[in-house]
């Protein structure tokens, strides 16, 4: 992107007590004990005055893609990626790579549970389901690349797409938002411990998503309770929305005012 920002480290709050308890399910989570305390630990804070979006860690929903607001809940869920826009290099492009601090890098303890942010994007309904029976979790990540595109490039591929598509259907809802900067991660890994045989059944809904190439990770089971899930890929775990038009986002050169704000409790659900 052709404006400049700061980053400045946060420092970070203690651990709650709370988020090893199966009691905490049910708290919002905050800063200690999901995403947003990963990138504070690899020098992440200033996330452009726009709540960002925490969706876990997925393959895709980067720069560019597109999303639309249920408005019965409040919810995000993306309706197109950026490869369903244009094939043309050089729009989306790495800005800043942030190493992590040997917290982040030996393991961030996770608050889970249905209310909770999800470890990894629940690309189903399944997958949500099995990672919310997750007793606790603890995510280890290696850096984060900071992902921004070349808006007036963007909205010149955007303009290029037919007026009577699906996309641009979409738009005219007035309910759509794109991705205007994300955060990706490189060396994911996650430990999720579980009761019963509630392990084997998450390692099953997470397979299955692998076999589709909804998700490229590698899971194995250590013990009848823990569940172990890692990935090589770049995966993708947070994002600030844009507002969206007809016509593309804002491009002016003095900076980006349309950034959508957020309610901190958005949750980010699976493709429609």
């Amino acid at each position: 992107m052709l404006e400049k920002h700061d980053i400045k480290l946060v420092i970070l709050l203690a651990l709650s007590p709370c988020i090893m308890a199966a009691s905490c399910n049910n708290r919002a989570p905050t800063l200690d004990n999901s995403w947003e305390r990963v990138l504070s630990s690899c020098g992440v804070s200033d996330l452009q005055k726009s709540k960002p979006l925490y969706f876990g860690a997925a393959n895709k929903n980067g720069v560019g893609s597109i999303w639309s607001k249920d408005v019965t809940t409040g919810d995000y869920y993306p309706t197109s990626q950026f490869s369903d826009i244009t094939s043309q290099a050089g729009i989306v492009f790495n800005n800043v790579v942030l190493s992590c601090s040997g917290e982040a890098k030996s393991g961030i303890d996770f608050s889970v549970g249905v209310s909770a942010k999800p470890v990894i994007y629940p690309v189903s309904g399944e997958i949500s389901n099995a990672l919310s029976t997750a007793k606790s979790a603890k995510v280890s990540v290696e850096s984060i690349v900071e992902e921004d595109a070349y808006w007036d490039k963007f909205n010149s591929a955007f303009s290029a797409l037919p007026a009577d598509g699906s996309i641009k259907k979409g738009v005219e809802l007035n309910n759509r938002v794109v991705v205007g900067r994300a955060w990706k991660i490189k060396g994911f890994h996650a430990v999720l411990t579980y009761q019963g045989s509630d392990a084997l059944t998450a390692k099953a809904a997470l397979d299955a998503k692998v076999a589709s190439a909804s998700l490229n990770v590698a899971t194995k089971l250590t013990g009848d309770n823990t569940l172990e899930v890692s990935s090589s890929d770049e995966l993708y775990v947070a994002g600030v929305f844009r507002k969206l038009s007809p016509s593309g986002v804002s491009a002016g050169l003095s900076g980006v005012s349309d950034w959508e704000e957020l309610p901190t409790d958005a949750i980010a659900g699976p493709p429609r």
